[in-house]
């Protein structure tokens, strides 16, 4: 992906951010990240939300392997003037649309079924079976609310960068919970050991 000038030029001011300058710096998140994250290019993300089937047919990510991937990130560009951030937890199979003016539940269930209804043409028409028959459970997640009509994209990136965070505190807490279990595994075998001796003598 390159960003051009103009791509830079929103950075200054109130202007509204291209879908390409969001999208670069979601990149470069998910490439520091410690999780496999995959970054659906916005304007597919696009389409597949508003359910655009046809437009899709020549969009079916046919390289990937969506299954290998812990999260899903799409930008997507709604009501022809505002972003929203598609997060996919892939191991819970969850989908949220998260949004700085607020979704409903219905609109969320809508993009899960679209995303369903994607998931299966990919495994029509390219026989891929990663995904496809999975019922997404939907989850209303709350965030920022943005208090102007040109501050979408900044909330967007924020709210990927929140989502960064969350994740190391999430894999901090395994790692811990994981370390206490190995530690509390020793301690049984050695007591098992004990025990043995004990009975012995």
């Amino acid at each position: 992906m390159i960003l051009t000038v103009r791509d830079f030029q929103t950075l200054a001011g109130n202007n509204w951010l291209t879908g390409e300058t969001i999208e670069y710096y979601m990149r470069i998140l998910a490439l520091r990240s410690s999780r496999r994250i995959f970054v659906i290019e916005y304007h597919v993300a696009t389409n597949i939300i508003t359910g655009r089937i046809g437009l899709l047919k020549k969009q079916l990510l046919a390289k990937e392997n969506l299954k290998e991937f812990e999260v899903i990130l799409g930008l997507c560009h709604l009501r022809q003037s505002h972003w929203a951030l598609l997060f996919i937890h892939v191991p819970s199979k969850t989908l949220a649309l998260l949004d700085s003016l607020q979704r409903s539940l219905n609109e969320t269930t809508l993009a899960a079924k679209h995303f369903r209804r994607y998931l299966q043409l990919r495994h029509h028409m390219l026989n891929k079976n990663d995904l496809q028959d999975i019922n997404w459970k939907v989850t209303l997640n709350d965030c920022s609310r943005q208090p102007d009509g040109s501050s979408c994209g900044v909330y967007v990136m924020k709210i990927h960068g929140s989502l960064e965070l969350l994740g190391l505190i999430i894999i901090s807490l395994e790692l811990l919970m994981k370390l206490q279990w190995l530690g509390l595994r020793k301690f049984l075998s050695h007591k098992r050991t004990l025990i043995k001796v004990c009975d012995i003598f």
